[in-house]
């Protein structure tokens, strides 16, 4: 099970502070995050891993990262592991308005 602590899905900022938990009921083996963004051609940009094999508690999992955004739509996917046949998968799109250019007169 994954559960994200989300402040709002849209930035000026060209990063996102993501943490979370992820829990299961028997191990969790490690999660990791990718970064999609098509109008800036990046394609599943692998951006945090976290492996949960010298974890205090093998059933849970807390991270916290920065993510990197690009201008536009930014598809945010999780993926927690129990072992490589179990996983679980969490999608959100965290919008980052485009920088402010100056206009010609």
């Amino acid at each position: 099970m994954i559960a994200l602590n989300l402040k709002g899905l849209e930035t000026a900022a060209d990063t996102y502070k993501l943490s979370g938990n992820v829990s299961g009921e028997q191990h969790v083996e490690d999660v990791y995050i990718f970064v999609s963004n098509p109008r800036s051609k990046i394609e599943s940009r692998k951006v945090f891993y976290r492996s949960n094999r010298s974890g205090k508690d093998g059933k849970q999992l807390d991270f916290s990262t920065d993510l990197p955004l690009w201008p536009g739509s930014n598809m945010v996917t999780v993926v927690a592991r129990a072992s490589s046949e179990v996983r679980s998968v969490k999608t959100i799109y965290v919008y980052r308005e485009p920088p402010l250019t100056a206009k010609a007169p």
